[in-house]
């Protein structure tokens, strides 16, 4: 795709260009990075959240950090239940994260296909003929 875009400028502006795309590419690493860690995080806390609710409020309150957190919570109590409703959280929470990574990244691809897709060049038509008469402006040509 760098490729792609470098070519379509002129020589004099590719260092510009090209100062460009690495700064959108990684804003967007950074953004998709963000994005993914935010759904995981309320994925996980949307599945753990049955698992707390007969736990004391500290246990809880650490459970809901983060997997690791909710692993340790288990072991300092001996719950090892705790530990598996927060692997199982944590691992449907990285799938709906992929699952939403990749919808937007396949939204992007599309995106950029069409966008990016070289334009249609006109059919040649052969002189002489009635299409052939039609003038750059669209106008047909009156001369005799």
């Amino acid at each position: 795709m760098t490729a792609g875009l470098m070519s379509t400028l002129p020589l004099e502006r590719a260092g510009a260009g090209s100062a460009v795309i690495n700064t959108v590419r990684q804003t967007g690493s950074l953004l998709g990075i963000a994005a993914g860690g935010t759904i995981m995080s309320i994925v996980y806390r949307r599945g753990i959240e049955a698992s707390l609710r007969d736990q004391p409020r500290p246990v809880r309150d650490q459970a809901q950090v983060s997997a690791e957190q909710a692993r340790h919570a288990a072991a300092a109590t001996h719950q090892p239940a705790l530990a598996h409703a927060a692997d199982n959280a944590f691992i449907h929470a990285m799938h709906v994260s992929a699952a939403w990574t990749m919808l937007i990244a396949l939204s992007g691809a599309a995106l950029l296909v069409t966008a990016l897709r070289p334009a249609r060049q006109p059919a040649e038509v052969p002189t002489g003929t009635a299409v052939a008469a039609v003038t750059e402006r669209g106008r047909p040509d009156r001369r005799p």
